[in-house]
C-alpha cells in the first residue's frame, strides 16, 4: 500500500459543535471529548500533517512556538512532532516514509566504484564527492578569484576570502542572519538552533543531544571515565577541553582580563565573580571574551 500524507491548513481551525476557535487538532480532539463526549480514537494514525498557513513571510508551527521563513525549513521541523517513521540505524524520527528513504541513503556503506577511474568508496556521498572534484572539473573553483591562490577544499578557499580579502560570508541564515563560509555549515547551524534537532539520546537519563559527539561528552557523568591527566599535579578530568582550561592554571594564561580596573584572571567564572562582588556588574558567561 502505497503511503501517503494530507497537509492541513488549520489555521482557522473551529468545532463546528459550538464555534469555538482552536489553535491544533490535538486541541480540538480534547474539546471534543471533553466539552461535547465525543469519541476520538487516538490509536488510529490519520496520516495528517498540520500548519498554519498565513500572508506573511513567516511561518508558525501549528504545535509549538517555533517560526520558520521558508515552508520547506517548516516542514523538515514537523518531523520531531510526527514520529512516524524511524530510521533503524540512527533512531532519527520522520514524519512521513519518503523523508526516512531520503534520510536512509546517508547510510549506505559498501563498495561505491568510481565512474571515471578504479577508486572505490564505503558511501555513494564519497564517491559523488571524489567524482566532482577529482573528474567533473569542480577543483578549478577552488581558486581565489582575486589572487589566484589555489585551495584543496572550498572551505580553505571561502576562509581566504573572509580573512584575506574581507569578503562576507555568503551562506546566511533566514532565522539569524549568522552568516557561514560553506553551505554545510549553515544547514548544521539551522538544524541544530532552530529546528531543534535532538536525535541522539542517553541510555542513562533520557537528556538528548544533536550530536553523537555531544552524547559521548555527556556519557562520562555517568561512566565516571577521567582519562585526561595533567602532567604538572596529576588532576584528572574527563574531557581534553577542562584540561586545557586547567592548564591555564600552570601556564599563568590571564586571558580574561576586567575592563574596570584591569586586573586579569585565568577563567572566565573567576572574571565573572570578580565582575559582581567588585564592581556590581552582573554578566553572562557567554558575554565575557578574552582580550
Amino acid at each position: 500500500m502505497a503511503e501517503y500524507s494530507v497537509k492541513l491548513d488549520v489555521q482557522d481551525l473551529l468545532c463546528t459543535l459550538c464555534d469555538t476557535k482552536m489553535e491544533n487538532l490535538t486541541i480540538l480532539n480534547d474539546h471534543l471529548v471533553k466539552s461535547h463526549a465525543k469519541t476520538v480514537h487516538r490509536d488510529i494514525k490519520d496520516h495528517i500533517l498540520q500548519f498554519k498557513l498565513k500572508k506573511g513571510d513567516i511561518y508558525d508551527c501549528a504545535l509549538c512556538t517555533c517560526k520558520y521563513e521558508t515552508f520547506k525549513m517548516l516542514k523538515q521541523h514537523m518531523n520531531i512532532h510526527y514520529s512516524n517513521y524511524t530510521c533503524n540505524k540512527c533512531e532519527s524520527s520522520f514524519a512521513t516514509k519518503r523523508s526516512l528513504n531520503a534520510h536512509i541513503t546517508t547510510h549506505q556503506e559498501g563498495s561505491f566504484k568510481c565512474d571515471y577511474c578504479d577508486k572505490i568508496f564505503p558511501s555513494k556521498p564519497k564517491k559523488h564527492y571524489h567524482e566532482k572534484m577529482k573528474h567533473l572539473g569542480a577543483r578549478n573553483i577552488g581558486n581565489c578569484p582575486y589572487c589566484n591562490v589555489s585551495f584543496r577544499s572550498y572551505y580553505q578557499r571561502n576562509q581566504h576570502l573572509v580573512k584575506v580579502h574581507n569578503s562576507e560570508a555568503q551562506y546566511k541564515c533566514n532565522v539569524c542572519n549568522k552568516a557561514y563560509i560553506l553551505k554545510s555549515l549553515l544547514m548544521y547551524h539551522i538544524k541544530k538552533n532552530h529546528l531543534m534537532e535532538r536525535n541522539c539520546q542517553c541510555t542513562e537519563c533520557g537528556f538528548r543531544f544533536f550530536s553523537k559527539k555531544a552524547l559521548k561528552a555527556h556519557m562520562v557523568k555517568h561512566t565516571g571515565e577521567r582519562n585526561f591527566s595533567c602532567e604538572v599535579c596529576h588532576k584528572s578530568y574527563a574531557r581534553k577541553y577542562t584540561l586545557r582550561e586547567h592548564m591555564r592554571i600552570h601556564n599563568n594564561d590571564r586571558r580574561f582580563k576586567c575592563e574596570v580596573c584591569a586586573m586579569s584572571f585565568v577563567q572566565k567564572c573567576s572574571l565573572k565573580s570578580h565582575l559582581l562582588s567588585n564592581h556590581g556588574i552582573s554578566m553572562a558567561a557567554s558575554d565575557i571574551t578574552t582580550s
